[in-house]
């Protein structure tokens, strides 16, 4: 399977990130490291509850990302917005980090396919279970009709 390192491109981050003329003075290359940034990030969210890398990602992954890129790149070069109740930027990045926290949390599970063996899409990767042979006396396991003696079979 091939494995996913940047969650969107250059052509998410302008269907998704910010319209044309906001990009216009961006190269592709300036909005393929804001991209590349906004992955890193995410993956800081995606660390604890998946394997990474991805081996594939859903659109709700590429559009979250895409706004983080699109943000990224206007505070770099710096913006104001006139209204603040517009600052549809600023808002759709806080939304983004918000859903980036609901997943650490596993409130939300997004549609990807971590890279562990057996990995089910949208699953995030199973857990060690611990067990012991040796008895401790506090439980006796596997026998529930036979008392507990302390002696091994």
């Amino acid at each position: 399977m091939p494995v996913v390192t940047r969650y969107v491109d250059v052509a998410g981050v302008k269907r998704w990130g910010l319209n044309a003329d906001a990009l216009a003075q961006f190269t592709s290359g300036d909005i393929d490291d804001a991209a590349e940034g906004a992955s890193r990030e995410m993956d800081g969210y995606f660390r604890d509850r998946f394997k990474l890398p991805f081996t594939q990602v859903g659109t709700d992954v590429a559009r979250h990302c895409a706004a983080i890129a699109a943000y990224d790149l206007l505070t770099a070069r710096g913006y104001r917005p006139i209204d603040p109740g517009e600052d549809v930027p600023r808002q759709r990045y806080d939304d983004a980090i918000d859903w980036l926290k609901r997943v650490a949390t596993g409130t939300i599970t997004p549609d990807v396919t971590d890279s562990s063996t057996g990995a089910v899409e949208g699953s995030a990767p199973s857990r060690p279970r611990v067990s012991s042979n040796t008895s401790r006396g506090w439980q006796q396991s596997g026998l529930p009709d036979e008392p507990f003696t302390g002696r091994r079979r």
